[in-house]
């Protein structure tokens, strides 16, 4: 289960700019009790901003999963797989005004600098024309940016469960297996259409070092 930590008031409160407890109340000749330091109108504002805006983040994240303060792999896969099916509709809509037809081959992903990028069997025209296309989509490139973010979550938080499983059995040969400390995978979510049915798969990059 992935926890997501709430933000107090105390916490909101230093980030504003005064001082923590153990030296508000002490002056700059160490004399207790002599300085008060209090946030004025402006700041109580953004502190009660800033709560709200914390709050309803909560509430709108992954559809609502986060507003208890944690979220579970369960609810990570149904918000990908909700996500997924919005991206599909989009794409075959995509495919279908391009007058792409079943048997094109085609993988999708999302580039370094968020681009949506697109390898085929196609013609370099059709490739190029599908992918103008897809990241034009605003639907499309919303909704699959979303699945596959969270797909790649999903994986990472699958991967610390069973590193944390094997580890539980036997320390050292964990790490060595799962390089932690020293290397760590890296993981791609991406969308693939052959004989006319699409998926969204992930799979593991090289290591990075």
């Amino acid at each position: 289960m992935m926890q997501i930590s709430q933000v107090s008031n105390t916490a909101i409160t230093r980030y504003y700019g005064t001082l923590p407890p153990s030296s508000a109340n002490k002056s700059s000749l160490g004399s207790p009790n002599q300085d008060n330091v209090s946030l004025s109108q402006e700041g109580k504002k953004l502190q009660e901003n800033s709560a709200l805006s914390i709050a309803s983040l909560m509430e709108n994240f992954m559809d609502g999963a986060g507003k208890d303060g944690k979220i579970t792999l369960d609810e990570m896969k149904a918000f990908a797989e909700k996500k997924y099916k919005v991206a599909d509709e989009a794409f075959q809509q995509v495919l279908s005004d391009l007058g792409i037809t079943d048997s094109a081959s085609i993988k999708v992903t999302i580039g370094k600098e968020g681009q949506i990028n697109v390898s085929s069997n196609l013609s370099k025209q059709d490739n190029e024309r599908l992918q103008t296309a897809l990241n034009d989509s605003q639907t499309f490139s919303q909704a699959f940016r979303a699945a596959a973010s969270t797909k790649e979550t999903i994986a990472a938080s699958e991967r610390h469960q069973e590193f944390a499983a094997a580890y539980a059995q036997d320390p050292k040969a964990a790490v060595a297996r799962y390089g932690i400390g020293s290397k760590s995978s890296a993981g791609q979510a991406f969308i693939t259409y052959s004989k006319g049915a699409s998926s969204l798969e992930y799979e593991t990059l090289l290591s990075m070092f």
